[in-house]
């Protein structure tokens, strides 16, 4: 692979942990700083049941994207790791090499187009099951 690239890519992923490590502006941590319950299940609210859910659903999906680029991040740092290791851009299936169109489209890919099509072919195969929330039947998805 191209030592230009390679560079290019390590640069861009430092770039993206300065910017995921930074706090973001307007983002929700700020919203739950006030005085919490003694669960510490959202902010204590003199508004109605509709504020307290308001809140409450707001808790859930700040935590949500912060599990997100929580992943995200250690994606990032996965993939600063193989480029120290000398082998960022080579298949974690295969051994073979991952396409820069590839890499410059999904620049954490740890797998080529074909071991990845391969996987997602295997994936649609397996039945998905969850279980509904109102009715605690198992719902099956082909």
């Amino acid at each position: 692979m191209n030592q230009e690239f390679i560079t290019e890519m390590k640069n861009y992923f430092e770039n993206l942990l300065v910017e995921l490590e930074a706090p973001a502006e307007g983002n929700l941590e700020g919203e739950f700083s006030g005085p919490y319950n003694m669960l510490g299940l959202g902010k204590v609210s003199n508004g109605d049941d509709s504020d307290r859910a308001m809140d409450e659903r707001e808790k859930a999906l700040h935590a949500r994207l912060q599990a997100r680029r929580n992943f995200y991040q250690k994606k990032i740092k996965h993939a600063l790791e193989k480029i120290e290791n000398g082998n960022f851009g080579e298949c974690e299936e295969c051994g073979a090499d991952i396409s820069e169109e590839r890499l410059k489209a999904r620049p954490t890919a740890t797998m080529c187009i074909h071991c990845k099509e391969e996987q997602e072919q295997v994936e649609e195969l397996i039945p998905y099951k969850r279980r509904s929330h109102t009715y605690g039947q198992e719902i099956i998805s082909a």
